[in-house]
């Protein structure tokens, strides 16, 4: 581009924008005047190259995985520790920027789990980066609950690379408990005291808490006794009947 010099000073060449990819080489010159003589820069002087590049339109990838080291706990549940890892599929580096578990929010800075950390192109060293959390769930017997954990991370150019996963927990059904009436002799039992030659027998119970455990010892402890009852009435001798001679 040509500009008019009139007096002494600085000049601004136009715009010009740049097509190809390449590097670009600007020289300024000055036809010079009754005064002033001719100058001209020379080319690949400082401050006079601009190198275009092509814009990065690969966009980076990445994969989670995440679980917990606990999948299910008794009723009524309690804290369930998670962990995940996070690995870089790329052929270029990436910085982890966020990582949000839709149940507990934001991880960053929660257990041992951080962002901005560097991942190395696949396939390493330093490609993954595991941490962990802790997060409470209560319920009872059967609940679950599903959280989805994101992540992302960015490339040198900004690109994001994106990936989900999803865990689930559950509280552990209770299991069945039993009482098994059997004739044996009378003695004290988790029921109570059997006596005239009847009493409850043997109790099965597993995976329950102490709650259920007196509310089902009390509910074979009247079993128990109404079985004996009604054995001692069957054991009791008829009632003599009189009967005049003839």
């Amino acid at each position: 581009s040509t500009v008019a010099v009139t007096k002494n000073g600085s000049y601004t060449s136009d715009a010009f924008a740049p097509t190809l990819v390449g590097t670009y080489r600007f020289t300024a010159s000055y036809g010079g005047d009754a005064t002033n003589s001719v100058v001209e820069t020379t080319c690949d002087a400082p401050g006079t190259s601009v190198v275009v590049k092509a814009p990065d339109s690969i966009v980076p990838t990445i994969t989670l995985d995440s679980g917990a080291d606990t999948a299910s706990l008794n009723p009524p549940g309690g804290t369930f520790r998670f962990h995940l890892t996070i690995t870089n599929t790329s052929d270029k580096p990436v910085t982890t920027k966020s990582l949000n578990d839709s149940v507990y929010g934001d991880l960053a800075g929660r257990g041992t789990c951080k962002v901005g950390i560097v991942l190395a192109a696949k396939p390493g060293p330093g490609a993954t980066y595991s941490c962990s959390y802790d997060g409470d769930f209560s319920g009872q017997s059967g609940a679950s609950q599903k959280a989805t954990v994101k992540a992302s991370a960015l490339d040198t150019s900004g690109n994001e690379a994106t990936a989900s996963h999803d865990t689930t927990v559950t509280i552990a059904a209770a299991r069945v408990a039993a009482a098994v009436l059997a004739n044996t002799p009378a003695t004290p039992t988790a029921a109570g005291t059997g006596t005239g030659g009847s009493s409850v027998g043997v109790l099965a119970r597993t995976g329950a808490n102490f709650a259920d455990q007196v509310r089902l010892g009390l509910g074979l402890l009247v079993a128990g006794l109404v079985l004996t009852r009604r054995r001692r009435s069957r054991a009791e001798p008829p009632t003599p009947v009189l009967t005049r001679p003839w």
